[in-house]
């Protein structure tokens, strides 16, 4: 079942009908849409486990292992970079000047804040920093020319004769000299490798012997430290990044533009050297890449018992044994984690010492690690599978193109422009000449996007975020310029394939089975409305255990911590809101540790949640926001606006909000000078707002055991929706917490059916649901009138729901031409009177009496169930009902595809961007409502369907409840009558005469 790619290398390499594949002919690549990064494979040299570890775990496990040095060698590289691009003659005051540009840029500003908490200044980096510009300056004087001269700066090496072009052959000795074309650029080429080479140069090569001279493109490494030549820095620079040069730049039938070479400068003490590419070392890299491929693929075993089948961890690579090593191994906690099944000799030195790092845990702590990391893992492979063919380098430009993912044929138009609001960055835009390429429909302003250049050899130079767009004109933003050198551009959607989240979610469990003071003991704050506790006692009575009942919250007696300054403004914002709001607001302050907020649909969560906000900073608490979205982060920041008050929205501009904008770090420290200000910002910040992921990889949060990150109270919306191992990471920042949600609506997104079994979609909001203390439940809704309503309570809420205001009960959809558009339907149409009459608010049209059977073509749809929406979308709008005000609402994608193409027939239908925003999946719809919402329900068949998407009563659930004055449902009765959800909202309709045939 593996998928492997076979690369061509030697067309005579047949026997019969076979390709042969060995260490001298062709490639052969496993699992070629993993791509490896360069950096993991040669550390795979000195340690496989460390490298899959490394993949696995990006979070340092602990906050030892930030180190300014990492800090000064990317600024190092930067201020290189920058040098060998200057035109003017390079000085020592020109160095300077780049080196400080550098280090007060505010490129570096979160990464200095990282060394302000631990003592380093930008001071002690710019001299460190400094103390490289002799040596930059020496091996630009000696190396770059504006012009090919024979004068000094020469590296002698040696290319394999194999590899030699004819015009200089026999070479048994070279000479190279570094020409100024200079670049710095990322590569994914078909190895299933991908890296960012440091610079990438025109040399001119001269034979010692044949005095022929040729000019290559070669890769240069630059490594700050001494020349060390370790197998390691080989690997990378010589194998990998020579590999990528060849690939991209080399054709058939054409001199090679890049010689099998690459270059390694030592910067500490000015070595260089040019180390050819061998036929060995390529074989030995790939090997090894395909290794790390196979480990990643295959993360869990399935254990087959008497009675089901059982999924646990599969054995990472194993341990090196070398004590001396592993202690000072960045990865030690996980690699014991994750030892925890492997053979190792229990009275071995490196098992006494592995055995340290969980000794303070238990087993049913370890068990919930081992439980998590292996739904995650199962996820994980179900979404690759899922995902693979969204990969854009499985398909050619025109193929994207047509399936709307991609722009073809774009030529630069103008120079790069600085982004005037993001440091660092810059704006490119490529022009179109065709004018009804669509280009406007392809893309939306924020998404992130590939910039490729002549396929297939160029795919991914950069990255970037679409700054604007029209139907001629894209612009992106860009951390660089763009190289201008090929005529044409392609765009592509950036596909987010997950690995960040899995990413995320296994450094969480990791941090919570830490030892680290934060996730022991809570500090003990000076109000008196928080008790001082043991965070590792609530973890092992709730976090971690799914087999024991977690423990029940406390909460104080009185509000008499509410400072007597704030108690008349507490008090008037509480009357400004219904009983149930004020309730859970009061159940908030009240609370030792932590509070469930169950915000029914329609009840007003989001201004129960900006109310919460402002009150707690009454108090004198500071708060911690998030989610795991940027758009619902983004919802309750909008309505704290309003209010005027001040927050740090953390998260890159072009995933925020517009309106938020100057609330972000960008916008905020845009005329900062130092990063002592943005430590000032970090530090005098009350309300913090980011996504779950951010926690686990933002610089604010990167220093746990320092005072400043720890809130008093974080809120987590939409928490009903967040797989566990997501949502641990903002609860260990914080004393207490709030979780909001809906526990009967949509649950975390699992796609794995064997990780669901294990329950994998059980957020940590619905395991503590079973405390009925720790609830309060919003019940007054503004949004459905009570005919919706009381069909929701029939499925879902057991009548727990009511209308706010009798003018939400009566509330009914407006149709200003309803009685003139009457008079034009014929005997065709009179179906359509009592399915659009305003009067009429929950009607289902049952079509189980017609032939309107499902088919499968790459995807279940009904036809039929489209013409009816499809008719009833076109009545309402001639009624008079605004195309704004209708939602349309399908279980299947291909579904929303008929509906769409029938819509695309209606005369005048000019909705097409509207209708992205009226056609959608339920999960989409979570959070929005719509005057009118038609819900297909789409199968029909003769034979028993078993369809498990519909027997989620949560999604129906969701699916009825977005209708605010109208629902209209389409379905085949007898076929619905198979799902215990559908059943009863059929039973319901049926009894209240709700059926039209």
């Amino acid at each position: 079942g593996d998928i492997v790619n076979l690369v061509p290398e030697n067309t005579g390499a047949v026997k019969g009908n076979c390709t042969v594949v060995d260490d001298k002919n062709n490639i052969l690549v496993l699992h070629p849409d993993a791509l490896i990064s360069g950096t993991t494979v040669s550390n795979g040299l000195g340690c496989l486990r460390r490298a899959i570890l490394n993949e696995r775990f990006k979070i340092p496990t602990n906050a030892d292992n930030i180190s300014p040095v990492m800090l000064v060698g990317t600024i190092v590289h930067s201020v290189f970079q920058s040098a060998v691009k200057l035109t003017s003659t390079v000085t020592r005051d020109s160095l300077l000047k780049l080196a400080k540009d550098a280090v007060s840029s505010r490129r570096y500003f979160s990464d200095m804040y990282v060394g302000l908490t631990m003592n380093t200044d930008s001071k002690t980096v710019l001299a460190q920093v400094e103390s490289y510009i002799p040596q930059i300056e020496s091996w630009i004087k000696e190396y770059k020319r504006d012009r090919p001269t024979t004068g000094v700066g020469s590296i002698d090496f040696q290319l394999p004769i194999t590899a030699v072009p004819d015009h200089l052959k026999p070479a048994r000795g070279s000479t190279v000299r570094y020409n100024a074309s200079t670049l710095n650029e990322n590569v994914w080429p078909r190895f299933g490798l991908k890296g960012k080479i440091d610079l990438t140069g025109k040399f001119r090569i001269k034979n010692n012997k044949t005095q022929a001279i040729e000019h290559s493109i070669l890769p240069l490494e630059l490594k700050t430290g001494k020349d060390s030549h370790s197998m390691e820095h080989h690997v990378q620079v010589v194998a990998i990044y020579t590999m990528f040069c060849n690939e991209r730049r080399n054709k058939d039938g054409r001199p090679p533009d890049s010689l099998p070479a690459g270059l390694l400068l030592y910067l500490k003490n000015v070595k260089s050297s040019c180390v050819p590419l061998k036929r060995a070392d390529q074989t030995g890299v790939l090997l090894l890449r395909n290794k790390i491929a196979d480990y990643l693929a295959k993360t869990t075993i399935k254990k087959s018992t008497t009675s089901d089948s059982t999924f646990i961890p599969s054995n990472f690579p194993p341990t090196i044994d070398n004590t001396r090593s592993c202690q000072r191994c960045s990865q030690l906690r996980n690699c014991a984690l994750m030892s925890l099944k492997a053979a190792i000799d229990q009275t071995s030195e490196l098992m006494v010492l592995l055995s340290q790092i969980f000794e303070h845990l238990t087993d049913t702590d370890l068990a919930y690690f081992k439980h998590w990391a292996t739904c995650t893992f199962l996820e994980e492979q179900e979404t690759n599978k899922k995902e693979k063919q969204k990969r854009f380098w499985l398909k050619t430009a025109n193929e994207r193109m047509s399936e709307g993912k991609c722009i073809t044929n774009l030529e630069i138009a103008g120079s790069s422009q600085p982004h005037s609001d993001l440091p660092d960055s810059m704006v490119q835009t490529f022009k179109r000449y065709v004018s009804d390429c669509g280009m406007g429909n392809t893309f939306q302003i924020g998404e992130m996007v590939l910039i490729s250049g002549t396929e297939p050899n160029h795919i991914a130079m950069a990255t970037g975020v679409v700054h604007a767009i029209n139907q001629s004109f894209i612009s992106i933003t860009t951390d660089r310029c763009v190289p201008t050198f090929w005529l044409y551009f392609f765009i592509d959607r950036h596909v987010w394939l997950g690995g960040i989240s899995v990413q995320s979610a296994l450094s969480n469990l990791s941090i919570l089975m830490s030892d680290n003071p934060q996730c022991n003991m809570a500090t003990c704050p000076q109000s008196s409305l928080i008790l001082c506790f043991k965070i590792v006692k609530i973890m092992t009575n709730f976090f971690l255990l799914f087999i024991f009942p977690p423990r029940e919250p406390s909460f104080v007696k009185n509000l008499d911590f509410v400072p007597r300054s704030a108690k008349d403004e507490v008090g008037r914002m509480l009357r400004g809101l219904n009983r149930t709001q004020r309730q859970a607001i009061k159940r908030v302050l009240l609370s030792k540790d932590y509070t469930l907020v169950v915000g029914m649909p329609g009840s007003g969560k989001t201004t129960t949640i900006v109310a919460m906000i402002r009150i707690l900073l009454l108090c004198g608490l500071r708060v911690l926001v998030t989610s795991y979205t940027h758009s619902a982060v983004d919802n309750l920041l909008i309505k704290l606006i309003k209010y005027k008050t001040k927050f740090l929205r953390l998260g890159r501009s072009g995933q925020v909000h517009p309106s938020v904008h100057p609330y972000t770090e960008e916008g905020l420290s845009l005329n900062m000078k130092t990063p002592r200000e943005l430590l000032k910002l970090y530090d005098e910040s009350r309300v913090v707002a980011c996504t779950c992921l951010a926690v686990t990889s933002h610089a604010f949060f990167a220093i746990p055991s320092q005072n400043r990150p720890i809130f008093d109270v974080c809120i987590v919306d939409e928490a009903s929706q967040i797989a566990q191992p997501a949502c641990l990471a903002p609860l260990l920042h914080s004393r207490r917490f709030v979780l909001v949600g809906d526990h009967l609506q949509l649950p975390p997104l699992v796609v794995s059916q064997e990780a669901r079994k294990m329950g994998a979609d059980e957020s940590l909001f619905r395991r503590l649901t079973s405390h009925k203390p720790a609830l309060c439940e919003l019940t007054l809704q503004y949004r459905m009138n009570k005919d919706i309503m009381e069909l929701s309570n029939h499925v879902t809420y057991e009548g727990r729901l009511e209308c706010a205001h009798p003018s939400v009960a009566d509330s009914t959809v407006k149709l200003d031409n309803y009685e003139s558009m009457k008079t034009l339907m014929t005997d065709d149409t009179k179906w359509l009177n009592r399915a659009i009459d305003p009067k009429i608010s929950v009607l289902f049209l049952d079509t189980s009496q017609v032939s309107f059977v499902e088919k499968f073509n790459q995807g279940i749809h009904n036809t039929g169930e489209a013409k009816i929406i499809s008719a009833l979308t076109k009545w309402l709008i001639k009624a008079g009902c605004n195309a704004s005000r209708i939602g349309i609402i399908a279980p299947f994608r291909k579904q929303l595809k008929a509906i769409e193409e029938k819509l695309n027939q209606i005369e005048g239908w000019c909705f097409i961007k509207e209708m992205f925003r009226i056609i959608n999946t339920v999960d989409k719809y979570q959070g929005r409502d719509k005057s009118v919402i038609l819900v297909s329900f789409v199968r029909s068949k003769e034979e028993a369907l078993g369809e498990k998407l519909l027997n989620d009563w949560r999604r129906l659930n969701v699916a009825i409840t977005r209708a605010k004055h109208k629902l209209v449902m389409v379905g085949c009765t007898r076929s619905l009558m198979e799902y215990d959800p559908c059943k009863k909202i059929i039973e319901y309709v049926r009894s209240k005469d709700l059926v039209h045939f």
